[in-house]
């Protein structure tokens, strides 16, 4: 059980027997309106040009909520290249992205993102706030 403002510390898998329509219809609807929205940002956060947009998809893999004016998930997705340039031995990627939801405003917005996430690394971390432009500190 968390408090109004907690994040829940129970983390909910999405895999082949609890599909996410099934786990959390709210969250199932929230991901399908911000695909380009995620992998714009993503592509922004890993300095990649925005030109091999469309080539990505994002699998929830698991998440978990906090109760605020309204639902922050926090969500693991696995980074999916649709190229097929993965080779076999290579360790699949992750992202953790936060996302605000009020289905009644029907307000939906990817306030967060981290990358080069690994399966085993906790939710339960700050997620860096998306931003418009990358400042120029943080490019490497």
């Amino acid at each position: 059980m968390s408090f109004l403002g907690e994040i829940n510390p129970h983390i909910t898998a999405v895999d082949k027997d609890h599909p996410l329509i099934l786990v959390d219809p709210t969250l199932n609807t929230v991901l399908a309106a911000l695909p380009s929205r995620i992998e714009e940002s993503y592509l922004k956060a890993k300095h990649l040009p925005l030109t091999t947009s469309g080539s990505l998809d994002f699998e929830p893999v698991s998440f978990t909520t906090q109760e605020v004016a309204g639902t922050n998930y926090y969500v693991k997705l696995l980074v999916q290249h649709n190229d097929g340039k993965k080779s076999g031995n290579q360790e699949d990627e992750y992202i953790h992205v936060k996302i605000f939801s009020q289905p009644w405003t029907k307000t939906s917005e990817l306030r967060g993102i981290a990358v080069n996430k690994h399966l085993a690394d906790s939710l339960i971390e700050p997620i860096a706030p998306i931003l418009d432009e990358i400042p120029d500190a943080t490019v490497h």
